[in-house]
């Protein structure tokens, strides 16, 4: 083979690894950030109690996983949770259960798609009552508030001790401290 022909060929080849490699390098400057930012998708939890300190904690994934268990901070008024999905590109869906003083029973519902909106939602007993917000994107913050439920004389039973006065009235009231009638 002549030698300026083998240059020639060396030359090609090696501008061609050459160009290869920049782009290689370019879409991997593009391309990682997007994915240590999806795999490092996670959920910032906490919870706010006005009506009293939480127990009886209980913490439930159906998909994803706990990275920081619910937990209580020294007063027992606010519960943290970290969450983040079992895999790269994964989701995050579960809820935590908790008691709020002798009120009863609330559940903090919380949801990180791998793709569209992030949500929350809080079911309470009558005596609570509760909202929460989610900021939207990989990496979401959830916070939740919980409040005694606004007391109302608007049931029929209040009506009725009060017509019917009498000892048996003051038993029925002691009996049901839920029930607020004036």
């Amino acid at each position: 083979m002549n030698e300026p022909n083998l240059v020639e060929i060396m030359g090609k080849k090696g501008t061609q690894l050459t160009v290869l490699s920049v782009v290689f390098v370019g879409m991997m400057i593009f391309l990682v950030p997007s994915l240590i930012e999806e795999a490092q998708a996670r959920i910032d939890a906490k919870a706010i109690s006005l009506a009293g300190s939480f127990s009886g904690i209980t913490g439930i994934m159906s998909l994803g996983k706990f990275l920081e268990h619910p937990s209580l901070d020294g007063v027992g008024t606010t519960l943290k949770w970290v969450t983040i999905p079992d895999q790269p590109f994964g989701w995050e869906h579960g809820k935590v259960i908790a008691h709020v003083g002798n009120l009863g029973k609330i559940e903090f519902y919380f949801e990180n798609p791998s793709n569209g909106r992030n949500t929350c939602d809080v079911e309470f007993t009558y005596a609570l009552t509760g909202y929460c917000t989610i900021t939207q994107g990989n990496s979401a913050d959830a916070t939740f508030f919980v409040a005694r439920a606004p007391e109302t004389n608007n049931n029929n039973f209040c009506d009725l001790l009060t017509k019917f006065g009498g000892e048996q009235t003051k038993i029925i009231r002691e009996k049901l401290p839920l029930l607020k009638c004036e």
